[in-house]
């Protein structure tokens, strides 16, 4: 069930561009790691839907990381926490899918990752 850090950056970034980059909020405007549409976010994506729970919401990956060891722990096992935080940051943050795309090209370049191909 890992993956590395390539694979979950793959997997995130297809995701977004699969859906228009759009993110996943909550009425109140919030990122969360599922909105309101039941759409995932860039970390929400890769918890499988019997191991989410509603009250993972507006707990930073790290602590998701720790406080759920055995729905989310194995899933994000081996990837640096950091890393899972600026991807997740570089989709909630940004105006434009350029500005993702920018911010993808960055990370990789500081992670050692190769950019996924548009």
């Amino acid at each position: 069930m890992a993956m590395t850090s390539q694979e979950f950056l793959n997997k995130s970034v297809l995701a977004m561009r699969a859906r228009n980059y759009e993110r996943a909020i909550l009425s109140n405007g919030r990122c969360a790691y599922r909105g309101d549409k039941g759409l995932p976010c860039l970390i929400g994506l890769h918890i499988p839907e019997d191991a989410y729970k509603s009250d993972m919401e507006g707990v930073s990956i790290d602590s998701l990381v720790f406080n759920y060891p055995t729905e989310v722990g194995p899933i994000f096992q081996g990837i640096n926490t950091r890393l899972l935080e600026v991807v997740q940051g570089a989709h909630d943050h940004c105006k434009t899918p350029t500005e993702f795309e920018n911010n993808i090209e960055l990370i990789c370049r500081v992670y050692n990752l190769t950019y996924p191909p548009l």
